[in-house]
């Protein structure tokens, strides 16, 4: 059971960390130092390759063209810099993004909120709103019809 467990969450099982029983749960380990979270890191809403990932489809989302590679960096201030590039290598955009937040901006000074889930336009909130009203008035429609239907019979 457990070489079933360990192939079917990790593929081949290189990628999982040790543990140990613990008082009332397990203990997960790292296999290094390096890859132990400091307290402020441990207060980011993601890892700095999540972060990464999401400027790469913000940018995407953006402009209709993607990036091919990151590089993300640790500022002084404690923010994070990504940077994204191309498949030559040319530099396409530049976020500082908080990583307590995932907010921040790009290279343009235009602010940009990395953990975007959803969407957020006022044309598809109003679509929306204009589709659900008209189903409404379709059910609407069908039970009057319903209605009238009874009474004839």
């Amino acid at each position: 059971m457990i070489l079933i467990d360990l192939l079917f969450y990790t593929k081949d099982g290189t990628d999982l960390n040790s543990w140990s029983k613990g008082e009332k749960s397990p203990v997960f380990t790292a296999e290094n130092s390096s890859e132990t979270k400091t307290d402020d890191e441990k207060s980011n809403i993601a890892s700095d390759e999540v972060l990464g990932s999401w400027a790469l489809k913000d940018y995407l989302r953006k402009n209709n063209v993607g990036g091919t590679d990151i590089t993300i960096k640790h500022s002084s201030d404690g923010n994070r810099e990504i940077t994204i590039y191309d498949s030559t290598g040319k530099a396409l955009e530049k976020y500082t993004v908080d990583p307590k937040t995932g907010k921040g901006v790009n290279s343009a000074n235009e602010a940009v909120d990395l953990p975007q889930t959803g969407d957020n336009s006022l044309t598809h909130i109003i679509i929306m709103t204009i589709a659900m009203a008209m189903l409404g008035l379709g059910i609407l429609c069908l039970k009057s019809n319903l209605k009238i239907r009874r009474k004839e019979e």
